[in-house]
């Protein structure tokens, strides 16, 4: 994946694979496919758990309180 990933950046640019380390910070590397994905895995369990949290807990409804409501 890291080498389909920087061929194409390369082709994308233009220039031979074979000066894939011109990348600079666009090149990738296993880190940061690794990185890439541990990212989405803490993003889809926070996503979860916030939905189990709003079953768990529903919402109160908000009342307005005011004197402007009322009416003597």
């Amino acid at each position: 994946m890291v080498e389909a990933c920087n061929r194409a950046e390369c082709t994308q640019r233009g220039v031979p694979y074979d000066n894939v380390e011109g990348l600079g910070p666009n090149l990738v590397t296993e880190s940061r496919v690794y990185n890439w994905f541990a990212n989405r895995r803490k993003e889809e369990t926070f996503r979860l758990k916030l939905a189990i949290d709003a079953a768990n807990y529903p919402e109160t409804p908000v009342t307005a309180e005011g004197g402007s409501a009322r009416r003597s």
